[in-house]
């Protein structure tokens, strides 16, 4: 059934002042998926993105989002910024690396007319938590990562659902020549179309993940970071500094199938599956937005305060949760650097905290979760405020600056996307992005899975090690559980 379309007159109306237009057509979705969708198209062409809400009931669990196809890419890596066509021929850019990124969305902006944007006529990616080297002074030396700091890509072609409504909508990014390209964007429709409603059989899954696991850091090691932490916390240097390590299996299944597992057993507004390159893949399900921005409203939405759902009900949690000293401290803190972040690029005197400490009930856990607002400053835009959060204090510390360089010296390998984020950016310059956390990167036959928690000054050395094992635990047996249905 079809339902809104871009008529071929709103085209010709759009393309006498736009040079690059987004065609799109509306249908039920009632039998389709994101993910069943996504697992037809993926093979079409290099690096596909899924970025998914399997959380219908949470606020941010709305829509899903496809892309595919992609037109064009801006990466930066070792400080430099480049893009890459579609046809890999590379292109250098000379200059800050940021301001390039934000040229690029620029160039890339597609005019689009449909109500669910998502990244439709913008770009869509990702930037490693190692990319604050880019924007904060954190060390000396660059890092040495194989995993670019930043990639964003244009994709041509993107389908988004509407869970609320049962609907989603397929378009497809077409620059105007003249009457005839709005044909050439109709037939690209109906390709896309057919292949998303097309009878597919999955193809067999197969691979194994190691039952043996290793770690950068050995539980000794890990607490004798910690007490080297809570030194400067004894000085005064922070307040709370949060100190991950990575875990890592031998792992050949397909990264795909993982996602699937992870996101079954911890379905999340924020569900990813990204591809940085031909060899690596990242998956994951954080619960955390990092920044949005929609029209000129900042937000950022910190989360502080876990307690797990059990046999105890979910009100008798959320008033022990509520009812912590320590939890509603840190908490307080995180919104404190939230407001910090928000107000940097916001007009003087809109920052708000709209709702403060307010229990969230995911699938497994429950939150405490808090919404700071502010009106971003005229002269500034969706990138100026991602980079003001970046990244999250719920993943560095506070003051952040502090807590990072600390960070640098206590963990002996660079964090990769995790603690990062994963973003998009519409054509009209609406963000948002998420917290790269609960997540595993591909690699080479090796699946990462990295943990952190956050230090204060009278943490069990011993007990946050058994928490980064604990959060990690539950990663790796999903991992494992894949490997376990190929036997």
């Amino acid at each position: 059934m079809r339902l809104q379309h871009l008529t071929k007159a709103d085209f010709l109306a759009l393309a006498k002042l736009h040079p690059r237009i987004v065609v799109y057509e509306e249908m039920l979705a009632d039998r389709l998926t994101p993910i069943g969708t996504f697992e037809r198209l993926r093979g079409v062409g290099p690096h596909p993105i899924l970025l998914e809400s399997y959380a219908a009931e949470a606020r941010d669990g709305r829509f899903s989002y496809i892309g595919i196809h992609p037109i064009s890419s801006v990466i930066v890596r070792a400080g430099k910024a480049y893009i890459e066509e579609a046809d890999g021929h590379r292109r250098d850019l000379a200059g800050d690396p940021l301001a390039a990124v934000r040229d690029y969305h620029k160039r890339c902006r597609a005019e689009m007319s449909h109500p669910i944007r998502g990244f439709s006529g913008g770009v869509a990616g990702f930037v490693t938590y190692d990319a604050v080297h880019l924007c904060e002074k954190v060390s000396d030396t660059p890092p040495q990562t194989t995993l670019p700091a930043l990639v964003l890509r244009a994709y041509q072609d993107h389908i988004a659902f509407d869970h609320q409504h049962g609907t989603c909508i397929l378009s497809t990014v077409i620059d105007v020549e003249d009457e005839s390209s709005y044909d050439v964007a109709i037939e690209r429709l109906a390709a896309l179309k057919a292949q998303v409603i097309a009878p597919f059989e999955p193809p067999p899954v197969s691979g194994t993940v190691s039952q043996t696991v290793t770690e950068t850091l050995s539980d000794a090691e890990f607490i004798q970071r910690v007490q080297q932490a809570q030194h400067h916390l004894h000085i005064g240097d922070i307040f709370q500094v949060v100190l991950s390590r990575a875990f890592k299996v031998q792992c050949t299944i397909d990264p795909f199938e993982a996602y699937r597992t992870i996101r079954h057993i911890n379905p999340s507004p924020y569900l990813f599956y990204v591809e940085a390159d031909n060899n690596t893949t990242m998956v994951g399900a954080s619960p955390e937005k990092l920044v949005s921005v929609e029209g000129r409203t900042v937000e950022v939405r910190p989360i502080a305060g876990t307690r797990r759902r059990g046999t105890i009900s979910d009100a008798e949690l959320i008033q022990d949760l509520q009812n912590d000293p320590k939890e509603r401290a840190e908490h307080v803190m995180l919104v404190d650097l939230g407001r910090n972040d928000v107000g940097k690029v916001s007009v003087p005197g809109s920052v708000q905290v709209s709702e403060f400490a307010k229990p969230e009930v995911f699938s497994h856990v429950i939150h405490l979760t808090s919404t700071v607002q502010g009106t971003l400053r005229p002269e500034l835009d969706a990138f100026d405020a991602l980079w003001s959060a970046f990244p999250a204090g719920t993943l560095s510390g506070a003051p952040k600056i502090r807590a990072m360089q600390i960070i640098h010296t206590l963990e002996p390998t660079q964090r990769g996307l995790y603690g990062g984020a994963v973003i998009m950016v519409d054509g009209y310059g609406n963000l948002n992005s998420c917290i790269a956390i609960r997540m595993a990167t591909f690699e080479n036959g090796e699946a990462t899975v990295q943990a952190g928690a956050g230090i204060v000054l009278d943490s069990d050395p011993a007990a946050e090690a058994n928490e980064t094992r604990a959060k990690a635990a539950a990663m790796l047996r999903a991992l494992q559980a894949v490997g376990e249905t190929m036997v």
